[in-house]
């Protein structure tokens, strides 16, 4: 996290999954944003290869491969081995500018699963999704 805005940050949790940020400062201030869900658009059977388990690839809906922090991950088959990627220049992984969404489309809520940062952090509006988008990530 600690690195030139526009990186990936690429961390195990709970010894179980991925996730991935997108570093937004300086090296010197390590602050990011965790990657909730995904819409997918391309490579939709690519993802449902990498997501299918327990739910066979032919049985997911586009609406699981990406509705989750980890769920995400996993449809990218995003690991470690990206950590510190530009996502500007790099092929591997890269954050490209999309259409404009209509302010009035956005909607902020406290974030989820952050409990553990303590009543103040917990509360703070800082998640951010577009209205009535089925791929969003639900408590």
């Amino acid at each position: 996290m600690y690195a030139d805005g526009g990186h990936a940050y690429v961390y195990f949790t709970y010894g179980m999954h991925h996730c991935v940020n997108v570093v937004t400062q300086t090296p010197d201030i390590g602050t990011a944003v965790l990657l909730r869900a995904l819409e997918p658009l391309v490579g939709i059977d690519t993802m449902k290869q990498n997501r299918a388990g327990k739910i066979p690839a032919a049985r997911l809906r586009d609406t699981d491969l990406g509705s989750g922090p980890a769920k995400l991950t996993q449809a990218l088959a995003i690991d470690r081995d990206l950590d510190g990627l530009d996502l500007v220049t790099s092929p591997d992984l890269t954050i490209t500018r999309a259409p404009r969404i209509a302010p009035a489309r956005i909607v902020t809520t406290p974030r989820i699963g952050i409990d553990s940062a303590g009543p103040t952090w917990a509360a703070k509006p800082l998640r951010f999704y577009i209205k009535d988008n089925p791929h969003v990530s639900r408590r």
